[in-house]
């Protein structure tokens, strides 16, 4: 479960104990690369700050509203992409997922406009 905690005017995330890892499995191996290790060779170097943050949330997240931040543009995809979920990185850019039994599966980082 996920608390809100205030420190300095800024609100933080932070895990409960216990919190476990929900990202499952990827679609984008450049954007797994990123989150294991920090290496930016294959994601755009400028969304790295907000990769990282938005990676942490659904890695935490234990239902699909632990994800819907003001910013993040969090919604479920329509038509042939029925069960896919979208977060807004930048621009085109998404983070998209299917998120099921607690867990997010297949993420993917791409511009899908």
């Amino acid at each position: 479960m996920l608390r809100v905690a205030g420190h300095s005017g800024k609100v933080l995330l932070v895990p409960q104990r216990g919190a476990i890892a929900v990202i499952k499995s990827w679609q984008h191996k450049g954007l797994q690369l990123f989150f294991e290790t920090g290496c930016v060779a294959k994601i755009q170097p400028e969304h790295a700050k907000k990769l990282r943050e938005r990676l942490w949330v659904i890695d935490v997240a234990e239902k699909i509203e632990d994800i819907g931040f003001n910013g993040y543009r969090l919604h479920p995809l329509k038509g042939e992409r029925a069960g896919i979920w979208s977060v807004m990185v930048s621009g085109n850019w998404r983070l998209t997922f299917e998120f099921r039994d607690g867990n997010a599966h297949i993420l993917n980082y791409e511009d899908y406009h």
